[in-house]
This record gives structure tokens, C-alpha cells and sequence, in this order.
């Protein structure tokens, strides 16, 4: 299955979990968006630091392209950023972090 074609569901994340991985970077400090980035480079290189913004900073897809050019769509992008949100679980999770 393609990465865009996988929902949160597919990676075991619930909706609330959803909610707490976005609260969580959106309100994170130096060391764990750190922790963020760290957890994110098991994206594709490219796309990681878009992701990253996206959820710190809490931008979409359109305001990232209204600064820089992305060369993958919008399916990709939400695509990756589903997967970018396991890999923060995931890491949220090994470093004792996660509190749901």
C-alpha cells in the first residue's frame, strides 16, 4: 500500500492520539523538537523538515507552498504526514513521553 493511501487507522493511531501527537508539537520545547526531528528522519529527507514545520508550527499544505516549492502533492504530503505522527508516536513512546 502506497503511503498516501494509508490512514491513521492503518498505523494504529486513534483520533485522539491524533489530537495529542499535534498538541504535543505544537506546544514542545527545544528538547523534544529535537526529539521530534530525530523521530521524523525516518521520513524521506526531503519531505521530513516540511513535516516537521507542518506540525510544530501548524501549517498546511498550502501555506508550506506559498514559501517553498514542493515537488509532491498534496495526497503525498498528508500522506507522510500520517506516517511522520507514528514515527513521533513510536519515539513519544520509547522515551517514556507518551501519556495516554
Amino acid at each position: 500500500m502506497r503511503t498516501r493511501e494509508k490512514s491513521y487507522q492503518d498505523y494504529g493511531i486513534t483520533d485522539d492520539e491524533v489530537r495529542y501527537i499535534k498538541e504535543f508539537c505544537r506546544n514542545s520545547n527545544d528538547e523534544q523538537r529535537h526529539t521530534i526531528r530525530v523521530a521524523l528522519s525516518e521520513l524521506d529527507p526531503y519531505i521530513a523538515p516540511y513535516v516537521f514545520y507542518s506540525l510544530v508550527d501548524n501549517l498546511s499544505y498550502e501555506d508550506i507552498c506559498a514559501k517553498n516549492y514542493l515537488y509532491i502533492g498534496k495526497g503525498d504530503f498528508y500522506g507522510h504526514r500520517r506516517q511522520g505522527m507514528a514515527a513521533i508516536k513510536r519515539w513519544m513512546i520509547l522515551y517514556g513521553i507518551w501519556e495516554m
